[in-house]
């Protein structure tokens, strides 16, 4: 299967059929009560559409989308103006044709598959030497401490009050 979508708006090119029709699993809704919703249970979402919706739902699904998933936006232009292109991952303008918009899809798609393996492997990563950081500085604690009790011996040698054994290292 190609992945898991949700489509906000209405669907009035069938855009929904053809994305199912290539493999994608599909969740329509045209409320946005309804995308809060699946946003909140589907967390397996691999992009999330956006299309034929007044600007200020437009604006709201914006808003709801990247609080409740990481999952590229993309954005069915139907009012061809431009706005907010910034806030999409990908915009695709009116009459484009299905496999184009498709193969675009798909390209965003794998880039966002790409992008959380590497944060995956970057956070593991970061675990790692952040571990690593903790047994070093306890290995440095341990030899300053060891450091400072060779001082102490060799200085009370020095002075004659103690023999010249030198302390256990424990």
């Amino acid at each position: 299967m190609a992945g898991t979508l949700i489509h906000f708006g209405a669907d009035r090119c069938s855009r929904m059929l053809i994305l199912s029709s290539v493999g994608y699993l599909t969740n329509g809704c045209e409320s946005l009560t309804q995308f809060s919703q699946l946003l909140q249970e589907r967390t397996d979402t691999q992009a999330i559409l956006l299309a034929e919706s007044s600007r200020r739902e437009r604006r709201q699904a914006v808003t709801l989308a990247r609080s409740y998933s990481v999952a590229p936006l993309i954005l069915f232009d139907d009012l061809n103006t431009g706005e907010g292109e910034k806030e999409f991952d990908l915009v695709i303008p009116p009459l484009t044709r299905p496999e184009e918009w498709l193969d675009k899809i798909a390209a965003t798609i794998a880039q966002s598959r790409a992008l959380i393996q590497d944060s995956a492997a970057i956070r593991d990563r970061s675990q790692s030497l952040v571990t690593e950081t903790k047994l070093l500085g306890q290995k440095s604690a341990l030899e300053r401490r060891r450091a400072g009790e060779a001082r102490a011996h060799i200085d009370r040698v020095i002075r004659g009050e103690q023999g010249t054994d030198f302390p256990d290292e424990t």
